[in-house]
């Protein structure tokens, strides 16, 4: 069980801070705030503007579509509580639910 819990963390980007309209907001963790991660020795491309997320909440899965991303600092901690300047930014990205139509249906 803690081997599927460690393998699956990796992949989570962040979590829902609002909701507006069709638009969902997701702060990204802190861990995920670069470029590329590492994964089992293999280099993944991370969440980026054009990519797709999974947004699960109970037994509701919804694909979103990350529209655009900005930062705002982070103002919650005084600048001696950080270890790094990437540290002191809250990185959001714009998500669209994504809805696939099929013609055979």
């Amino acid at each position: 069980m803690n081997d599927i819990l460690q393998k699956d963390s990796i992949f989570k980007v962040g979590k829902v801070i609002s909701v507006e309209g069709r638009t969902i907001k997701v702060e990204v963790d802190k861990t995920k705030n670069s470029a590329h991660l590492l994964y089992q020795g293999k280099l993944l491309r991370n969440i980026s503007v054009n990519g797709y997320v999974k947004i699960t909440k109970g037994f509701t899965r919804i694909i979103g579509k990350v529209e655009g991303e900005f930062i705002v600092e982070d103002k919650k901690y005084s600048s001696k509580n950080y270890t790094s300047e990437k540290q002191k930014i809250k990185r959001i990205l714009c998500s669209l639910p994504f809805f696939r139509t099929s013609l055979n249906s």
